[in-house]
């Protein structure tokens, strides 16, 4: 199943998306989709969001550009609704990342994200994603998630409704250059650092 997370909500977020799923911690930190009448469903839930304790919480406008994200296909809208019904009344709590999510909606989350990127993904990352989970994978870390993880989550982190889509560009174009080695047991390519904390940077002015 795919996952993902920080677009707006902060960058370790969608880096803990697939961790989230590992351990069970459930619709961290996601924007939910829309129902039919629109962005009436996201601003109480990026209100929450934002309005957490976590650490690593970002702003209600970041918040928002992830949702304008998530909900960027109607073919997904009855999965993103699933999601926002999940949400309704659940309280926002922080996972060991710090990111803010809501209890008992990880799955719900997940398949919103699943399909959002599947229906409408941003073509222009789907070769440079692909060379880069193909690296990913080869490195053969004991932390990493299957290639369809790795691909969806690269797909997410590239949208064009995150206004950060260049910027992951230039790190994947690094990356695909890159030689790759296992830090902490996670496979990362040598010498993108400055790409990767430059996207990071977008992230926040978006969320700040």
């Amino acid at each position: 199943m795919a996952v993902l997370i920080k677009l707006s909500f902060g960058l370790t977020i969608l880096l803990a998306a697939a961790s989230c799923k590992k351990n069970d911690t459930d619709g961290a930190g996601g924007a939910g989709g829309t129902h039919s009448s629109g962005s009436d469903q996201c601003e109480p839930l990026c209100e929450k969001l934002a309005a957490a304790s976590c650490d690593h919480t970002v702003g209600y406008d970041g918040c928002m550009i992830t949702c304008l994200a998530l909900t960027s296909a109607s073919a997904c809208t009855s999965v993103a609704d699933d999601y926002f019904d999940c949400t309704d009344g659940k309280s926002v709590a922080c996972s060991a990342w710090d990111d803010p999510y809501f209890q008992g909606c990880g799955d719900e989350y997940l398949i919103a994200v699943d399909c959002a990127v599947g229906e409408d993904p941003n073509p222009a990352m789907v070769e440079p994603c692909d060379d880069f989970c193909d690296a990913k994978v080869a490195t053969g870390c004991a932390n990493d998630n299957p290639k369809s993880e790795c691909y969806s989550n690269c797909q997410w982190l590239g949208a064009t409704g995150t206004g950060c889509d260049d910027e992951w560009m230039t790190y994947l174009d690094c990356a695909n250059a890159a030689t790759w080695s296992c830090v902490l047991e996670a496979a990362v390519p040598q010498g993108c650092g400055q790409d990767w904390l430059d996207y990071y940077a977008c992230l926040d002015a978006i969320g700040n």
